[in-house]
């Protein structure tokens, strides 16, 4: 009988974790993300009611393959929780969780670590318990939770092979923005217009 093999461990890259200033942390310059008005708006409420529950990750970049940019502390996630956090002054702390990356590690991160999120589906009945209940989650902020999670019902799935153009009416220029984001995250080719 053979013997079934395990599977070997995920490696861990975490060095260890901090709160640093929000003004000492490093925008990535090769972070693609747009973060819409509507989405700071949203995360403005959730951070000012609950608070930080995720750490910004940073990148200690220690390897020689950097070259003049060997030790610049860079983020590779968290760049909107820091800017919100620098509207309450630089001194602000952020939890931030420290990486070691080599920059073919760091480009693969920046380009998958958001998306791959964003390929999970949806269960449609927990969404709509979800909603039935958000004017409970935040009952002292104008944050319109319901209108968050609805966004949710918009994933579609997606063949390459029978592709056709799609008309998507938006209320507003962020809403539009927000979604051609989202879009493009999910391997869309879109672009926005306006009406006549």
């Amino acid at each position: 009988m053979a013997r079934k093999r395990s599977a070997a461990p995920f490696g861990k890259r975490i060095l260890g974790t901090a709160d640093v200033p929000a003004g000492q942390l490093l925008a990535n310059p090769a972070n693609f993300r747009i973060h819409p008005r509507a989405q700071q708006d949203a995360l403005t409420t959730v951070l000012g009611e609950i608070g930080f529950i995720q750490h910004a990750i940073v990148n200690k970049r220690t390897s020689p393959e950097w070259g003049d940019k060997r030790g610049v502390e860079t983020m590779i996630d968290g760049h909107l929780r820091t800017e919100l956090a620098l509207t309450r002054g630089e001194e602000t702390p952020v939890p931030v969780v420290y990486v070691d990356l080599t920059p073919a590690e760091e480009r693969r991160v920046l380009a998958t670590f958001d998306a791959i999120g964003a390929m999970a589906a949806l269960d449609g009945d927990k969404l709509d318990e979800l909603l039935a209940d958000s004017a409970l989650d935040f009952p002292d902020s104008e944050l319109d939770l319901a209108a968050v999670l609805k966004r949710e019902k918009r994933h579609v799935e997606f063949d390459a092979a029978t592709a056709t153009n799609v008309v998507v009416t938006c209320r507003d220029a962020d809403e539009q923005a927000s979604l051609i984001e989202e879009l493009r995250a999910a391997g869309y080719a879109c672009k926005a217009t306006s009406r006549s």
